[in-house]
């Protein structure tokens, strides 16, 4: 039973974070006050999504 929420949680949290890199970059083409702050955040969010995923197979392997 743990296993599977966690496994859920991580999912839905490498999802959101690749989400909302994925929104960030779309936002930075429509022009950013602070450019490299605009790209850090969203190399940041995509970063952290892509490693909690590969951590969750990692994991469950």
């Amino acid at each position: 039973g743990r296993e599977i929420k966690i496994n859920t949680l991580l999912d839905f949290l490498g999802i959101i974070f690749i989400s909302i890199g994925g929104m960030c970059i779309n936002e930075i083409s429509k022009g950013c006050i602070d450019f490299y702050l605009c790209i850090f955040s969203c190399s940041f969010c995509l970063l952290l999504g892509i490693t909690i995923i590969y951590i969750k197979y990692k994991i469950r392997n």
